[in-house]
C-alpha cells in the first residue's frame, strides 16, 4: 500500500470519527420533532455561520468552480460573485422567516406556506421544489466524492463503489442526529473546506514558480488565442465585435442573440447570462432547506456576520484569487497540451517564443532533455535515468499519466513527462508522439502526454489532478487535502438530506397519512425520508454523466423560483395565493423547459422546440423568475377581491412592519441601499462589466496590464468585490435586513410546549 493510501486511510477515519460521534450525540440529543429537525431551534452563533458557510459553497466551489474557470477563462471567474449573491438572498429573506417561524412554531417552508395562503396547493409545490432541488444536488455532490477517490487511487476504486461507501457515513450521521449533527459536521467543514482551497492555492503558485510566473500564463493564454484566432480545440475563443480580444479575458458581450448558450461566440459568460447565474447560485439560500435552517436558530444573531464576512470576504477572498490561481496556473503546469505544442510549433513559435520558458528545464537540466531527446532517436530505453527533476515543468501530467496507465510506475511516468519535454524541445506534438518514440517508452501507449480537457475529464478533475502534484512530494498533505475536498462535497449533502426529509415528514406524512403522529414517530419518519433520499440521489448519480457545476445549476435555478412566494410572505400582501401558486408552477416549467432535460423530454414526445439549453445566453434560473414573478403579478391583480382572504395575510405583515421595519430616522437610507444594490449587480458583473473588459489596461495587449500584471477583467472583480463587500455590510447592518429585533418577539405557537397558535389558522 502506498504511502498516500496509508494517510488517506488516517485521515479519512478521524474525519468518519466525528462524524459518527455528531450522529451519536445528535441521537441522544433527539427527544422531539422538533429537535430532529430544526435541532431545538438552538443552533449557536458560530456553528450556523460555519454550517451556513459550508452549506452554501461544499464541493461546488472547492471542485466545479476552478475546473470552469479553467475550461471557460477568466469570463467565468464572475461566477465567484456568488460568494456575495449568495448570502444577499439571505439578506432579503432569512431574519424574516425566521421571526414568523419563532412567532408561529412552523417547522417546515411549507407548514408556513399553506397557513399564510391558506392553501395546500402550495405546500406540494414547495414539496416538488424540494425534491428537484435535492436529489440532484446532492446525487452530483456524492458522486463528485467517488470520483475524487478514483483519481486519487489511480483507478483502484471505481466511482460508483466509492460515492456509495463514502455516503453510508453521511446517511448514518444524517439519519441518526438529525439538523444538529449536520450543523455541527458542517462547522468542522467548513473549516476544512477554507484550509483546502487556500493550501492548494498556494501550492498551485509554489509550482507554477510565483506570481510573475502566473501572470506570465495569463499572458501567454491570451497571446496564443490570439494567435490561433481562437480556434483551438480547448479555448473559450475570440469574443465577438472588433475588440480582438480572447475569452479568456473578456466576457463575449452583453447578450448574444443565439437559440442556446452553446452557439455564443467566445464563451457563453455574458453579462445577462451573469446576471441570471447569480440569481441560480443565489437559490441557495432561497430554497426550502434554508428555511429550515433560519429556523433552527436561537436569534438572527449570526445572519449579518454570515451573510458579510464570512462568505463575501472570507470565502469571496479565497474564489477570487486562490481559485484564479488553481484554474489558470494549471495550463502553464502541462494540463493544456495544446498550449504547450503551439508555443514551440513552427507555425506560431515566433510569436510565442517568450513564454517558452514555461515548459523548459532549468539551466541545469537542459543536458536531461536533450540526453532524453538522443536515446529516443536511437530507440534506446530510459531506464536508469533520474527524470524526477523534470517532472515540475509539468507536474500536472504525472496524475494524469498514472491515472490512464495505473501499471506504470513512478519511474515510468517520469520517462513519459521527459519524453514529452523533449518533443517539445524540438517543436513537436507532446500528446502526438512520433511512433518511434511511443514504441521506445514503457507500457502500450496511444499518446504520450495527455490533455486535461480532450483526454480526461476536464473541469471536474482539475482539482483532484492538482491534489496528485503532492503524492510524491507531500503525500500527508494531498491525503489531508483529499480529505477537505470530502468534507466540502458532503456538507451541502447532508442539509439538504435532512431538511428535505423533515419536509416530506411533516408535509406529507403528518399532514395527510398520519395526522397524529406522536414526536418519536416523525423522528422515524424522518429517518427513512433521508434513506429514501439518499439511495434516489445516488441512482441518479451512477446514471448522470453531466459536469458538476451544469447540474447543480438546474437544482439552483429551482431554489431560484423560491423567490417571488418568498417575497410575498415577507414583504408583498397584495401578492395573492393564485398569483403565487400559478407563478411558482410557471417558473418550475420555464425552468425545466430551457435545460436539457425538460427539451429531451418534449423530443421524446415528438416535440421540436427552436430553442436549446438557455437561449439567449439567459439562465434557466432567470427565464424561470421573470416568467414566474410576471404571472405573479398579473394573476394577483386579478384576484384582489377576497378581503378576508388579504386580512389574513395582513396579520403576518403588521406583525413583520412591527418589528422589522426601520426606524423612522433611518427611512432614508432604503433609496440609497435600492441604488447602491441595482448599480451592484449591473456593473459588477451584468452588462456594465463590459467595461472591465479594457478600462485597466487592452485584453488584447499584456504590456498594458499595471495592476500587478493582471488583466481588466480580473481588476474589474477585484475592485466590485470589495464594493460588494460595502453593500452587504450597509444592508445587514445599517439598514438592519439581518440584525436581532429590538421588540422582544412573543410566541403564539410552541409544538413542544402545546401552546396554541390563535391568531392564523391552519386551511
Amino acid at each position: 500500500m502506498s504511502a498516500m493510501a496509508i494517510w488517506l486511510l488516517v485521515f479519512v477515519g478521524l474525519y468518519w470519527g466525528y462524524c459518527i460521534f455528531w450522529g451519536i450525540k445528535g441521537y441522544l440529543w433527539s427527544r422531539t420533532a422538533s429537535d430532529y429537525f430544526v435541532a431545538g431551534r438552538s443552533v449557536s452563533m458560530w456553528v450556523f455561520i460555519l454550517a451556513a458557510t459550508a452549506t452554501s459553497f461544499s464541493g461546488w466551489t472547492f471542485v466545479g468552480h476552478p475546473g470552469l474557470i479553467y475550461e471557460d477563462g477568466l469570463q467565468y471567474a464572475y461566477a465567484s460573485f456568488y460568494s456575495i449573491c449568495i448570502p444577499f438572498t439571505g439578506m432579503l429573506f432569512l431574519k424574516r422567516q425566521w421571526m414568523i417561524g419563532k412567532r408561529w412554531g412552523y417547522v417546515t417552508p411549507g407548514e408556513m406556506f399553506a397557513d399564510y395562503f391558506r392553501t395546500d396547493s402550495i405546500r406540494i409545490l414547495i414539496l416538488i421544489v424540494a425534491l428537484i432541488f435535492a436529489v440532484p444536488y446532492l446525487g452530483i455532490q456524492l458522486r463528485a466524492s467517488g470520483f475524487l477517490f478514483h483519481v486519487l487511487t489511480d483507478g483502484w476504486m471505481g466511482v460508483e463503489i466509492g460515492m456509495w461507501l463514502l455516503s453510508a457515513v453521511v446517511l448514518f450521521y444524517v439519519a441518526s442526529g438529525g439538523l444538529r449533527a449536520v450543523a455541527y459536521v458542517d462547522a468542522a467543514q467548513a473549516v476544512l473546506l477554507i484550509v483546502g482551497i487556500f493550501v492548494i492555492g498556494v501550492v498551485t503558485l509554489y509550482y507554477i514558480g510565483g506570481w510573475n510566473n502566473f501572470t506570465h500564463v495569463i499572458a501567454g493564454l491570451v497571446e496564443w488565442e490570439t494567435a490561433t484566432g481562437g480556434a483551438g480545440e480547448v479555448s473559450p475563443g475570440m469574443v465577438p465585435g472588433d475588440s480582438g480580444a480572447s475569452g479568456y479575458v473578456a466576457i463575449p458581450g452583453a447578450i448574444q442573440w443565439v437559440g442556446a448558450a452553446a452557439n455564443a461566440q467566445g464563451g457563453v459568460w455574458t453579462g445577462v447570462m451573469n446576471i441570471t447565474y447569480m440569481l441560480a447560485l443565489g437559490g441557495i439560500m432561497a430554497s426550502p432547506s434554508f428555511t429550515m435552517w433560519a429556523f433552527s436558530n436561537q436569534n438572527p444573531r449570526p445572519f449579518a456576520p454570515q451573510q458579510t464576512w464570512m462568505s463575501p470576504v472570507g470565502v469571496g477572498a479565497l474564489m477570487f484569487t486562490f481559485l484564479a490561481i488553481q484554474a489558470m496556473a494549471t495550463h502553464g503546469l502541462g494540463a493544456n497540451t495544446e498550449f504547450a505544442k503551439d508555443i514551440f510549433s513552427d507555425e506560431h513559435g515566433e510569436q510565442l517564443a517568450e513564454y517558452r520558458t514555461l515548459f523548459e528545464a532549468s539551466e541545469e537540466h537542459q543536458g536531461l532533455v536533450d540526453e532524453v531527446r538522443e536515446r529516443l532517436d536511437a530507440g534506446e530505453s530510459l531506464d536508469g535515468m533520474d527524470l524526477s527533476p523534470l517532472v515540475p515543468t509539468a507536474v500536472m501530467q504525472r496524475g494524469m499519466i498514472q491515472a490512464e496507465h495505473p501499471e506504470l510506475s513512478r519511474q515510468e511516468v517520469e520517462q513519459v513527462i521527459a519524453a514529452g519535454l523533449a518533443a517539445l524541445s524540438i517543436g513537436e506534438d507532446p500528446r502526438n508522439m512520433d511512433p518511434d518514440w511511443l514504441a521506445a517508452l514503457p507500457g502500450d501507449l496511444e499518446r504520450a502526454w495527455l490533455d486535461l480537457s480532450l483526454d480526461r475529464g476536464g473541469d471536474s478533475e482539475l482539482v483532484p489532478q492538482l491534489l496528485n502534484m503532492l503524492e510524491a512530494a507531500a503525500p500527508w498533505l494531498a491525503a489531508l487535502l483529499a480529505v477537505c475536498a470530502l468534507a466540502a462535497m458532503q456538507s451541502t449533502g447532508a442539509a439538504y438530506m435532512s431538511t428535505t426529509s423533515g419536509m416530506f415528514t411533516r408535509d406529507l406524512l403528518r399532514r395527510y397519512i398520519m395526522p397524529s403522529a406522536s414526536n418519536q414517530a416523525q423522528v422515524v419518519a424522518g429517518r427513512v425520508f433521508v434513506t429514501i433520499l439518499v439511495l434516489a440521489a445516488l441512482t441518479v448519480a451512477t446514471v448522470t454523466t453531466d459536469a458538476l457545476v451544469l447540474l447543480g445549476g438546474l437544482a439552483t435555478a429551482m431554489g431560484t423560483q423560491m423567490w417571488v412566494p418568498l417575497a410575498a410572505i415577507c414583504f408583498f400582501p397584495w401578492l395573492t395565493r393564485p398569483g403565487v401558486v400559478w407563478g411558482l408552477g410557471v417558473g418550475i416549467v420555464a425552468v425545466l423547459m430551457t435545460e436539457n432535460i425538460g427539451i429531451d423530454l418534449l423530443a421524446a414526445a415528438g416535440v421540436d422546440v427552436p430553442w436549446g439549453r438557455w437561449p439567449l445566453t439567459i439562465h434557466s434560473a432567470g427565464w424561470g423568475l421573470v416568467l414566474n414573478a410576471l404571472v405573479a403579478v398579473v394573476v394577483s391583480a386579478m384576484t384582489q377581491n377576497n378581503k378576508e382572504d388579504y386580512d389574513h395575510r395582513m396579520t403576518v405583515h403588521a406583525f413583520l412592519r412591527e418589528h422589522a421595519s426601520l426606524p423612522a430616522e433611518k427611512r432614508h437610507l432604503i433609496p440609497i441601499a435600492f441604488t447602491i444594490v441595482i448599480g451592484w449587480w449591473i456593473f459588477a458583473f451584468g452588462p456594465g462589466a463590459l467595461l472591465g473588459n479594457w478600462v485597466f489596461g487592452d485584453p488584447t495587449n499584456p504590456d498594458t496590464w499595471w495592476f500587478l500584471g493582471l488583466p481588466s477583467i480580473v481588476v474589474w472583480q477585484l475592485l466590485w468585490w470589495v464594493i460588494g463587500i460595502y453593500m452587504m455590510w450597509f444592508t445587514c447592518y445599517k439598514c438592519e435586513m439581518s440584525t436581532v429585533p429590538e421588540k422582544e418577539i412573543e410566541v403564539l405557537f410552541d409544538e413542544d410546549q402545546g401552546k396554541a397558535r390563535y391568531d392564523v389558522s391552519r386551511p
